[in-house]
């Protein structure tokens, strides 16, 4: 692996409650992402898959053990992709894609950048909709150029086809995987459908039911990028018979 952009040591977090006794989410998770490395995190519902992303994030500090990011992620090099979209309204796909230059104060360059992003996450013919007027891939789409204008150093998504129907969820994941050999992004991602964990993820990470530990780590061999064909293939299939197992052990 190498040089590591993103890690987590001993990291164990639980959540208050009304009745004063924490209730334990996450438990000793170790876990290294490397420069460029795409890593899947898959498990049971309310196994702390987004909790993780919130550590990643710098959202709240664990309440054990250490999270480290990339320094440049902290300089708003960092950006997280949300399953509901978060676009906002009244605004077009185009002036989405700006918000967060606008909140960087970043101008040097503005309209190359949201050209750039658009073209990238391929709904550049799109910019000028509102957001109600799209369909939920290209909404989704939409979203992942927002994220890419600022060039971040690590992307995080969040259940990123969680919402979608099988055949618009297997488009934007093709559209995806180019994004991500093209921006180079550190990337983590949570999802709850083992195939495109697999299609997508150099490394899946399996983990169990709370309190979440790392249940098994499985590698994806097949060299990028990929191709619809992946999907037929043998090695995909092995694969995602592995992760099922480790997933079935996790919760044994």
């Amino acid at each position: 692996m190498s040089a590591s952009r993103i890690r987590l040591t001993g990291v164990g977090h639980s959540y208050g409650t009304n009745s004063g006794v924490p209730t334990p989410v996450l438990d000793r998770i170790d876990l290294e992402v490397g420069q460029g490395e795409v890593v899947a995190l898959v498990g049971p519902s309310g196994s702390g898959k987004s909790t993780l992303l919130d550590l990643l994030e710098g959202r709240f500090p664990p309440r054990r053990g250490e999270v480290y990011c990339s320094p440049g992620a902290a300089s708003g090099r960092m950006a997280r992709v949300y399953q509901d979209r978060a676009l906002l309204p009244w605004r077009t796909v185009r002036e989405n894609v700006e918000l967060p230059l606008e909140l960087l104060r970043i101008k040097d360059g503005r309209r190359e950048r949201i050209d750039q992003a658009l073209e990238r996450a391929a709904v550049a013919e799109f910019g000028n909709f509102l957001p109600g007027q799209l369909s939920g891939g290209l909404a989704y789409r939409a979203s992942i150029a927002r994220a890419l204008v600022t060039d971040p150093e690590i992307l995080l998504l969040d259940e990123p086809f969680g919402s979608l129907d099988e055949v618009t969820a297997e488009s934007v994941m093709l559209v995806l995987e180019d994004v991500l050999m093209e921006c180079g992004s550190t990337s983590v991602f949570v999802t709850h459908n083992v195939e495109q964990a697999v299609f997508l993820s150099d490394r899946v990470v399996v983990l169990s039911p709370r309190p979440t530990k790392v249940a098994g780590i499985i590698d994806v061999k097949r060299p990028r990028p990929r191709r619809r064909e992946f999907l037929g293939e043998p090695s995909f299939a092995n694969c995602v018979r592995d992760v099922r197992q480790c997933m079935r052990r996790g919760q044994s």
